[in-house]
């Protein structure tokens, strides 16, 4: 998912961009792993449901799943800077939204919303790395980013349990998401100060319709697992189920007929 441009790119300061980048890797890393800490506190307060608490998680991930390649071409075509600021400033912002939530689905929407700024964000990250490391130092640059791929799951147990634990300002749980706001903030200032403009690719295409129908029907297969004992399994479930089945299905076949064009 990355670019191939014939115009050159500064690299001079290339090891400031990778910084940068897998700091915005890490974050995502993090907060994919440090809501797990929190989730008890956010059930109390919110008074959610298991049902609701398992969306908080699963939803997060299938915004990112199901978007993540659309993220990688917006970026060929609007640039990987541009297409990285905005998710990163998306994340921040629907990270606070995440804090600032009143409810289960509330909190659910926002995480929504931040599963689908990440799949904005991530994709830039391997394709600057790819852009800017085309020499023997490529190997290292990738080892950088695999250890704190590593360590980001890691650090969001231990920095959730301390924020919590910490309970600062009063912010309880809301803090596990308020972390992200200046960070992000960091990550932006950075980048635009020192990560490079990339060309854009021609010929790229978006393929949104087709990023929509897998969301739905991976909603459609998902959803309905993770609120079924709340309406004890009624009929509609089952059926909502088999629509999801139906449609990642064919999702699948017809994604391998394009590809064999």
């Amino acid at each position: 998912m990355h670019q191939i441009v014939s115009a050159p790119v500064d690299s001079s300061r290339r090891w400031w961009v990778l910084a940068i980048v897998v700091a915005a890797q890490f974050m995502f890393g993090v907060d994919a792993f440090i809501v797990n800490v929190a989730i008890p506190t956010i059930a109390v307060e919110l008074h959610a449901s298991p049902a609701q608490i398992e969306a908080v998680i699963a939803i997060y991930l299938i915004a990112y799943a199901t978007l993540v390649v659309t993220g990688g071409r917006l970026g060929d075509i609007h640039g990987t800077k541009n297409v990285f600021l905005a998710g990163v400033f998306g994340f921040s912002v629907t990270s606070l939204w995440c804090g600032l939530a009143q409810s289960g689905p509330e909190l659910i929407a926002a995480r929504l919303a931040q599963g689908a700024t990440a799949a904005l964000m991530v994709p830039q990250v391997l394709a600057t790395l790819h852009l800017l490391f085309s020499d023997t130092s490529r190997s290292r640059a990738f080892g950088i980013y695999g250890i704190v791929l590593g360590l980001a799951g890691a650090a969001g147990f231990l920095l959730g349990g301390v924020l919590v634990t910490l309970d600062l300002a009063g912010l309880g749980w809301r803090a596990v998401f308020f972390v992200n706001v200046p960070f992000g903030l960091i990550i932006i200032l950075a980048a635009l100060r020192i990560m490079p403009s990339v060309p854009r690719r021609a010929g790229t295409r978006l393929d949104v319709p087709g990023a929509f129908v897998m969301f739905a029907g991976l909603l459609c297969l998902i959803g309905p697992l993770l609120f079924g004992h709340d309406v004890h399994w009624a009929p509609g479930i089952w059926l909502v189920m088999a629509a999801g089945v139906a449609i990642v299905a064919a999702f699948l076949r017809l994604e391998r007929a394009v590809a064999s064009r």
